[in-house]
């Protein structure tokens, strides 16, 4: 079976679970300070607390208005719990895939990328802070999501790089090519230094010890030589 379809499932009953576990009320002073975010957004009154929050505020004040609509006979403080663990449950529940796709970022196989998604999520610390209203879970799951981004493309990146390099590298027969036809060329002029030593004054110039047509006529037999 598909691991991601396993994580899917992981997922879905994460999610049923903890729907059916919201809290009923805030429980310290950060959720207090949310709450009353949600209500009058004011970072100077600690509504919520710096540095003031102000996506996960807009969030929960949407979440907040429709648990208002869904359950009206909820009190204000259930009102505002709901409204706020609920993306906590929503980041948890997407977590078994985001978990898994940083370990496939980081180099894990997938079935032991899979594996440590399932014991993050199965973990009670997870667990339980996916159902309080705060923005722990949301915060740990957009910052994992982050992260995998920039591992996919660092390796994207090195990939491109690689391939730039070597298609602006100079390949090897290009190099043999040069080589030869400088070669080439030398052998030809020096064929025709020695055909003119030859010739010159009708033979003036005889072949001696020192002569430069024994010279170039030895290095020509070593070179066709050396091709034969």
């Amino acid at each position: 079976m598909n691991l991601r379809l396993i994580l899917a499932a992981l997922g879905c009953a994460f999610l049923l679970a903890h729907l059916r576990a919201l809290p009923q009320t805030l429980e310290d002073i950060d959720s207090i300070n949310f709450a009353m975010g949600v209500e009058s957004f004011d970072v100077a009154k600690h509504q919520p607390h710096p540095p003031g929050y102000p996506i996960f505020i807009a969030m929960a004040k949407a979440s907040t208005r429709a648990v208002a609509v869904v359950a009206p006979g909820w009190d204000r403080d259930r009102r505002a719990a709901v409204g706020l663990a609920v993306w906590n449950v929503i980041a948890g529940a997407l977590g078994a895939w985001v978990i898994f796709e940083f370990w496939m970022a980081a180099g894990l196989s997938a079935i032991l990328a899979a594996l440590a998604a399932f014991v993050a999520v199965s973990s009670p610390l997870f667990w339980l802070t996916a159902s309080r209203p705060l923005t722990d879970t949301v915060g740990l799951v957009v910052a994992l999501a982050v992260a995998t981004l920039l591992l996919r493309g660092s390796a994207a990146f090195a990939r491109e790089t690689k391939s730039l390099l070597h298609v602006l590298r100079p390949r090897r027969s290009d190099h043999d090519w040069v080589a030869q036809r400088r070669l080439s060329s030398i052998l030809q002029s020096t064929r025709r230094i020695c055909a003119a030593h030859a010739n010159l004054g009708g033979g003036a110039l005889r072949p001696g010890s020192g002569s430069p047509e024994i010279h170039c006529r030895t290095a020509l037999r070593e070179h066709d030589a050396g091709r034969g």
